[in-house]
């Protein structure tokens, strides 16, 4: 692999530490390199594109010495970055707050709108109402056990005493749901954008004001990165709802994407329940604390005139 490095980079490596299944260390004399394998076709014309439309808010890949971004050994695509080190401080918030300034950015400097058939909307309406349900179903089976114990933990204390707040989340869900598919039944467009779909504070790299993983870019729904994003995030010390709303004072969220949106964001979020009492506890805290904060982006969607806003 060091011939191949130097043939392709002119890099003279002196030695691979693995990091990950798919990323090593590349080690030089002058400086450190990261060599990441993926799977992801089209990375190329993405790069482009990103560029094209001035999104440079990236770490990206080296061109190899055929001006090509992705490199190929024995059938195996992989990409050369700059190796940049890992904060020693998190700073949840400040990388929150860049992290959304980013996606806002990214979400209005690449969407477009595509035609679909009357079976995207419906087969939509379906995934989402499967979710709900198969949710549903999980809370019920938790309840209906919890209520036959003559002895209750206190996980399961805290279950029971919260179970109308479940079953009021899963309503509003089916709720927005049918909101959804009123407001999509005489539609024959959606809106697409280049997303993330792989938030993790570590990928946040403030320094630089980059943002790892640009391998991860795919075209889709924008409202699915917004969701995706926030279901990673379940914070108790970070105050998430103030730079949601500067995402969507940006990002303007057509009606129907909103109740899109809201049917994901109001389904509950909960494991199974294990025999670790301290697991339990943790699970039930994390899980009330996502309805909580599911509810306060419920509201700022849902604010009046809040997506009118330009700042």
């Amino acid at each position: 692999m060091k011939d191949i490095i130097l043939e392709l980079y002119d890099i003279n490596a002196l030695t691979f530490i693995k990091v990950s299944n798919n990323v090593y260390k590349i080690k030089t004399n002058d400086r450190d390199y990261a060599l990441k394998y993926i799977e992801q076709t089209g990375l190329e014309s993405i790069i482009e594109k990103l560029k094209l439309i001035k999104i440079n808010d990236f770490v990206f890949p080296l061109k190899n010495n055929y001006n090509q971004y992705v490199s190929f050994y024995e059938g195996i695509g992989f990409i050369i970055l700059p190796w940049i080190e890992e904060e020693n401080v998190l700073l949840k918030d400040l990388k929150l707050k860049f992290f959304l300034e980013f996606l806002a950015k990214l979400h209005n400097s690449s969407f477009y709108t595509i035609k679909v058939n009357e079976s995207f909307f419906n087969e939509t309406y379906d995934y989402i109402a499967n979710k709900i349900d198969k949710v549903s179903e999980d809370l019920e089976k938790y309840i209906s056990k919890i209520e036959r114990l003559d002895y209750k933990s206190p996980s399961q204390w805290l279950f029971l005493l919260n179970y109308p707040l479940y079953m009021q989340a899963i309503d509003k869900a089916n709720k927005s749901l049918e909101n959804f598919k009123e407001k999509s039944e005489t539609k024959n467009t959606v809106r697409m954008a280049f997303t993330y779909n792989d938030f993790d504070y570590k990928h946040i790299i403030l320094k630089e004001e980059k943002i790892l993983g640009v391998e991860k870019i795919e075209l889709a729904p924008p409202i699915y990165d917004v969701f995706y994003t926030f279901t990673s995030l379940n914070e108790i010390n970070v105050d998430t709802k103030i730079y949601y709303e500067k995402y969507f004072k940006k990002f303007i969220l057509d009606d129907y994407e909103k109740e899109w949106l809201l049917s994901l964001l109001y389904i509950p979020k909960i494991d199974e329940f294990t025999l670790d009492e301290a697991n339990n506890i943790v699970n039930v805290t994390s899980s009330l604390n996502y309805l909580k904060n599911s509810e306060e982006i419920a509201n700022i969607i849902n604010k009046k005139g809040i997506l009118e806003e330009n700042d």
